[in-house]
């Protein structure tokens, strides 16, 4: 008994079953780099939002309180503080750098959104591109693992940048051109080259016009335990809280129930993390984009959806059109549901086409998972790792 058990001990122990409990070095890329680098900040000036009028009693509106509340920090770092209560908007609330909405948690600070149909999102960070007449092109080809850009500019270390190239040989869809590349925050700079935070984990020859554009994010900026509802329904593409050119942001600890186009969208951020949050139903489950969860999308990079629970949504984590270098880890997913058949067939975690690639997806529970590329090719060494699925 004690050679078969020693026997036993030394096949488990094998480097061929080792080696099947780890990624391969050559699949990985620096995703222990993803997410946040650091805890939330702590911003010690806090402006409480019924000091400025506002009211949880579900009937006033608390847009004009929230712009006051915000004018009061003068563009300092600060926290609005939202005491329980149902508080109703009407208008989208605009995230800016160093600002973070915290409420008592999501079962007490309750806020409904009823913006009249329009297409807008309910909470959003929205920076800024500069035009693309002003990209600055690369002086000689980029290749994946290199960490250097041969440029002749004005860029500073700590200036966040898009690496884009003409991308149509991997790129389906007219409206994902150019997120084939990868985002960036310049290390340090010299006349005519920049080192990266990060290796590159794509290749353009210089006939693909490699160019970088700089990015005016919001930046640092967080929203914390909150339950967020939006009441107005069927508005294509819009989301509940909206990241777009966002660096270092946070949701946590957020309950969202119902949405059009996604939950949580990410656009063209990096580094942002959504941790702890619970997303729900939506208004519809058709396809064009309806019933998502968390969407990261158009060249998102680095970014960390960790923790979470998702229920009764047509795809509960979505990633496409150049999203790299994310993680998604040890989320829930149940009652996968679209409009077609089977009803619970839906991929909960879907790979959507447009070349997403290097995005490691570890230790989720769900349903399905479905590798669609419905938007033709997905990028290279996207990793599904110690998941475990109950489905089809």
């Amino acid at each position: 008994m004690i050679k078969f058990a020693a026997r036993l001990l030394f096949f488990w122990l094998s480097p061929v079953f080792l080696f099947a409990q780890s990624i391969p070095p050559e699949r990985r890329t620096d995703w222990q780099n993803a997410g946040l680098s650091a805890p939330p900040p702590l911003y010690a000036v806090i402006r409480n939002i019924l000091d400025f009028g506002g009211k949880g009693d579900s009937l006033t509106l608390n847009d004009e309180p929230f712009i006051q509340a915000l004018a009061s920090l003068e563009g300092a770092p600060g926290i609005i503080d939202f005491p329980p209560g149902k508080y109703l908007f009407y208008n989208t609330l605009s995230m800016r750098d160093s600002l973070i909405l915290r409420g008592a948690g999501a079962e007490q600070t309750r806020f409904y959104f009823d913006l009249g149909g329009a297409s807008r999102h309910c909470i959003a960070f929205q920076g800024q591109i500069e035009d693309a007449n002003q990209a600055i092109p690369l002086l000689e080809p980029c290749a994946a693992g290199d960490s250097l850009l041969y440029i002749q500019s004005d860029l500073k270390p700590g200036d966040f940048v898009n690496l884009e190239w003409n991308d149509s040989l991997v790129i389906y869809s007219s409206w994902a051109l150019g997120s084939a590349g990868q985002l960036f925050i310049i290390k340090e700079s010299e006349a005519d080259l920049v080192k990266l935070n990060h290796l590159l984990r794509l290749s353009a020859t210089i006939d693909q016009n490699p160019r970088l554009r700089k990015i005016h994010p919001v930046k640092d900026a967080g929203v914390e335990c909150i339950f967020l509802k939006r009441l107005d329904g069927e508005v294509p593409f819009t989301s509940n809280l909206s990241l777009e050119y966002a660096l270092r942001c946070w949701i946590s600890g957020v309950e969202s129930e119902q949405c059009n186009f996604g939950h949580f969208t990410l656009n063209a951020s990096a580094q942002c993390e959504i941790y702890g949050c619970y997303m729900h139903d939506a208004f519809a489950y058709g396809g064009g984009g309806q019933g998502y969860g968390v969407v990261l999308q158009y060249t998102a990079s680095d970014n960390r959806v960790q923790n979470n629970i998702f229920r009764h949504l047509r795809h509960s984590m979505l990633l496409q059109s150049g999203a790299n270098g994310n993680v998604l880890a040890y989320n829930f997913s149940t009652e996968p549901f679209w409009e077609e058949f089977p009803n619970d067939g839906a991929g909960e975690i879907a790979i959507h086409g447009n070349y997403p690639s290097y995005n490691l997806f570890e230790g989720n529970i769900c349903k399905n998972i479905r590798p669609d590329g419905a938007h033709g090719l997905n990028g290279p060494m996207n990793t599904l790792f110690r998941n475990r699925t109950s489905g089809y």
